[in-house]
């Protein structure tokens, strides 16, 4: 069995390695690489300089919320918490590429001497330029946390605690040139738990999607795409200070984080 050279974008944190430990627990799959953004929020802002922008934009407890799962997981290890992507990489003898753009000529050089079939973007932050989609062998998928096409955007999950949803959902789409657009490959719902934080809620979707990613990859027949067009093509940014204010929900919980951070992919 000829395996697909799989390569992972994405940014750190949690997610970052829930999905490496994904790709590494599939049969079909040769993880070729790793691919980490190490921008915050703009292409050359400081990592400080961009924290503070986020703090300006949304207030500090959603800045916390969004570092519980990046920053806080990646910096201070805790007893029990699973290993940051770096380590899970070099375990494996991975190959791992850092950078702040990924459509930069350092980058596509990277990206090209891997050889990928699939370039698999799982909780990643920058956007891939044509170029960038055209260099697998095969195509260039995303993992959201929404049932698209609604819900587009930075944060989907807060927004479906926003809007008082009760449903929620991942989608398994292509890249396009657009954000969260593309054809949509397959979805999975979830229904909301009145007592798990929104962080809890965004790292449980996006256990979801890879195990889409998994029975997608694994089928011998491709899944029936879905055409990823809606009436509202709204696209929601960061919140305002007012709308985390105004969200009757709790963004995290310590106890949350010590679940999320503990638990590995597949239990």
């Amino acid at each position: 069995m000829t395996k697909a050279r799989v390569l992972l974008c994405t940014s750190g944190g949690i997610c970052a390695t829930l999905s490496l430990q994904a790709l590494l627990a599939i049969d079909e799959v040769a993880v070729a690489g790793v691919f980490l953004s190490t921008r915050a929020r703009t292409k050359n802002g400081s990592f400080t300089g961009d924290v503070l922008r986020i703090i300006r934009t949304s207030g500090l407890s959603y800045a916390s919320y969004l570092a519980m799962g990046t920053t806080i997981f990646d910096c201070f290890r805790l007893p029990g918490t699973l290993p940051t992507v770096n380590k899970l990489a070099k375990l494996h003898k991975i190959p791992f590429f850092c950078s702040n753009d990924i459509n930069s000529t350092d980058s596509h050089t990277w990206l090209s001497k891997q050889f990928p079939d699939i370039l698999l973007s799982s909780f990643f932050n920058l956007k891939l330029s044509p170029a960038t989609i055209a260099i697998p062998s095969q195509t260039a998928i995303n993992l959201h946390p929404a049932l698209l096409p609604a819900y587009k955007g930075v944060d989907p999950v807060f927004y479906y605690f926003s809007n008082n949803e009760n449903i929620f959902g991942v989608s398994l789409h292509k890249i396009a040139e657009e954000f969260d657009t593309g054809e949509i490959i397959a979805q999975k719902s979830m229904s909301k738990n009145p007592d798990k934080s929104v962080f809890w809620h965004n790292i449980e979707l996006f256990r979801h999607g890879l195990e889409l990613f998994h029975a997608w990859i694994s089928s011998p027949s491709p899944a029936t795409n879905i055409e990823n067009t809606d009436i509202n093509d709204q696209y929601d940014s960061w919140p305002s200070p007012d709308q985390v204010k105004k969200l009757g929900h709790p963004l995290y919980s310590f106890s949350d984080f010590l679940e999320q951070s503990r638990r590995p992919f597949g239990l």
